[in-house]
């Protein structure tokens, strides 16, 4: 996994790792191309067009403003090989936990028929006990999510957790975390996850905190991992020895 350097900083493009050591502005942003046409709201989300410390050692234990209108409810639209994928979007709201609980209804729902989905909930203010609590975490790991964009959240080591513990057995090919509060902690956990993973194509971490800890656990997670080939770091806080890991 060598070290490229790419001036975008959500390319979907395969390409080997991205690292980037410039730390980010707070008013920094991600975007995703994802968009969503009309659908049926979803338990009170109408649909609107949108586009889309470390302290030495880092471990994982896995476990378990206002509202706007949120553009939501599942469209459709086909992968790269042609098969329909489902897809939720809300983005720019609020969501608090009954809200992601009526998500959690609504990936059930479309969980019987097996289609491929894409869930992408980018700058939603989501709270990383609310993501979990909700079962959102381990809703998208269990429902045949392809594509998972939580980007611009407040999602830190419990919802890691969850996902890391997760992602062997998941199909997820695509997840953004951008802009969240991982920190070395929420790396180690998601590391834990990609040694045994055989589906993960892009993983996206920008502006997270991520210290040496947390580069040199997913270095080390990456180790048993042959599908991997976007690794997105730019603008956390690690230095020279997380660089060598992941060199």
């Amino acid at each position: 996994h060598g070290l490229q350097h790419s001036p975008s900083t959500e390319s979907e493009t395969p390409l080997q790792p991205l690292v980037d050591l410039n730390h980010a502005s707070s008013s920094a942003s991600s975007s995703s191309s994802s968009s969503s046409t009309s659908a049926s709201p979803v338990n009170g989300l109408t649909h609107n067009g949108s586009t889309h410390n470390s302290n030495g050692n880092s471990s994982c234990s896995n476990g378990g403003g206002s509202h706007h209108s949120a553009g939501s409810a599942p469209s459709s639209r086909r992968s790269h090989r042609g098969r329909r994928r489902r897809v939720i979007t809300v983005t720019h709201s609020a969501l608090d936990l009954p809200l992601l609980r009526g998500l959690v209804e609504k990936l059930a729902e479309r969980g019987a028929s097996q289609e491929p989905a894409d869930v992408i909930l980018n700058f939603d203010q989501i709270p990383d006990q609310a993501f979990v609590e909700s079962g959102l975490a381990s809703a998208v790991l269990a429902h045949h999510v392809v594509n998972l964009e939580l980007i611009g959240n407040a999602l830190g080591v419990g919802s890691c957790s969850v996902l890391g513990f997760g992602l062997p057995g998941s199909r997820i090919a695509r997840l953004k975390l951008g802009d969240n509060k991982i920190s070395d902690y929420g790396a180690a956990c998601l590391a834990e996850g990609l040694r045994d993973n055989a589906t993960l194509v892009h993983l996206h971490l920008p502006r997270n905190l991520i210290g040496d800890n947390g580069a040199i656990a997913i270095a080390r997670g990456l180790m048993g991992n042959s599908t991997l080939t976007s690794l997105n770091l730019r603008h956390n806080h690690f230095g020279a020895s997380g660089v060598a890991a992941l060199s």
